[in-house]
């Protein structure tokens, strides 16, 4: 349901300019991400509790809601009412239990962002407003605002809520502190999950764009030498994060010997493992497709060459007639590995792939034997350095050290591209 603009004759009032006159001290929200973490976090409690509580939210304008709206169905199934403010720039889709308010464009509620909730059992304020600059954390809209379990800072904000909405305001005369404590403990432990999440995904992004500058780099220098695998080994057991490495070279039959073998694994360099019993190592060297075993006991796996790994990828080196090897990378714990990590694995498998292909005895320094199934290795792997980048990049403002990485990325693609003859690849 819309309610019109000539339905709450007051929304030129300031909920955030209001509160922050009194309550300067509560001014501590300044990132767009922790605005997104907070008002989750509040409606989340709403519908875990089924709250009965009248809820406000303003979004600035309503074509900014639609992300929010399986969120908001749930929302308006759990609360009393739920009221959302915005400039009627789209016509919003409507929700059971959810009533559109539209504000004027020159109204101070469009360039605010607020939840509000006021009841005994449970109160919360968050109160922004978009200021000028850019958010330091994406780049994007920048934000100044307060958020508060404060009761008289809520009082204060539910008597604006009161004047917008045209309707006659009634304090909450009995508070439930009990109740209001085990919503903020239950809040708070929510959003430091988020925060522990966050980090530990920050420091995986950073790992794995560190482990695609090493390998690249490595291989940018090698020559025709089998020691450079010696080195991507290494990066993926003290970078990426591994306990035990191995990488494994097609010999002859079906024959695999082990160029390289770092950390805890079951492998020796220079040994020759056949592929024909049912092991991660075998099927991927005989299907061409990569796996990612997340608990080897419980999924009754077991892969000789790396026996203390609980997760472990396995990647095939897919050349142009046949598979080249094996990249194995374990961890002692299981569930370790993700999605992400798996793509990052494939990236340095299809490098490690067009690198034997090119430094091959066959193919060395034959322009022929640059094939399109190497440009299209090499573009995944570019396609999955971009990925890393944005995903960098949104996670906050990289420091030094960070900034610089981000940049070789892209330099040291090109000094390989170069030094295996994919000009056309710079120049498409």
């Amino acid at each position: 349901m819309l309610l019109p603009v000539e339905s709450a004759p007051t929304l030129n009032i300031s909920i955030f300019r209001s509160i922050i006159g009194q309550y300067e001290n509560l001014r501590a929200v300044n990132t767009v991400p922790m605005m997104n973490a907070i008002s989750h976090s509040i409606e989340l409690q709403v519908i875990k509790h089924d709250l009965p509580v009248n809820f406000y939210a303003g979004f600035e304008r309503f074509s900014k809601f639609p992300a929010q709206m399986r969120s908001y169905g749930r929302l308006g199934a759990a609360a009393r009412r739920v009221y959302v403010f915005g400039v009627s720039d789209v016509k919003p889709t409507p929700i059971s239990g959810v009533e559109y308010v539209a504000v004027e464009p020159d109204s101070p509620l469009a360039r605010e962002w607020f939840l509000l909730v006021n009841t005994p059992d449970f109160w919360v304020l968050l109160s922004t407003e978009e200021v000028a600059g850019q958010d330091e954390a994406t780049g994007g809209r920048k934000f100044d605002g307060i958020w508060s379990f404060d009761a008289t800072v809520v009082e204060r904000a539910s008597l604006l809520m009161s004047q917008v909405m045209g309707t006659v305001y009634q304090p909450v005369k009995q508070r439930n502190y009990d109740q209001q404590n085990m919503h903020i403990a239950e809040i708070s432990a929510g959003i430091i999950a988020k925060l522990d999440n966050a980090h530990i995904e920050k420091r995986r992004s950073w790992a794995q764009a560190n482990t695609l500058y090493y390998v690249i780099e490595a291989l940018a220098k090698a020559q025709n030498s089998l020691d450079v695998l010696k080195d991507v080994a290494d990066t993926l057991n003290s970078v990426f994060g591994a306990s035990g490495v191995s990488i494994l070279i097609h010999s002859r039959g079906d024959r695999f010997a082990v160029a390289a073998a770092e950390g805890e694994t079951g492998a020796t360099r220079g040994q020759l493992q056949a592929v024909n019993a049912n092991t991660p190592s075998s099927r991927v060297a005989t299907q061409g497709t990569s796996l990612l075993i997340g608990n080897m006991r419980q999924e009754n796996e077991r892969e000789p060459l790396m026996p203390t790994s609980q997760a472990l990828l396995a990647i095939p080196l897919v050349g142009k007639q046949q598979v080249h090897g094996v990249l194995l990378i374990g961890h002692l714990d299981a569930n370790h590995w993700t999605a992400s990590d798996q793509k990052v694995a494939e990236s340095v498998g299809q490098l490690l792939s067009m690198w034997i292909e090119t430094f091959s005895s066959e193919s060395h320094n034959d322009p022929a034997a640059v094939s399109d199934e190497n440009l299209a290795m090499l573009r995944s792997s570019v396609s999955q350095m971009i990925t890393l980048h944005s995903v960098l990049r949104m996670e906050g403002s990289p420091n030094p050290r960070q900034a610089e990485l981000i940049k070789q990325l892209d330099r040291l693609t090109m000094a390989m591209a170069q030094q295996v003859s994919l000009n056309l690849l710079l120049k498409s």
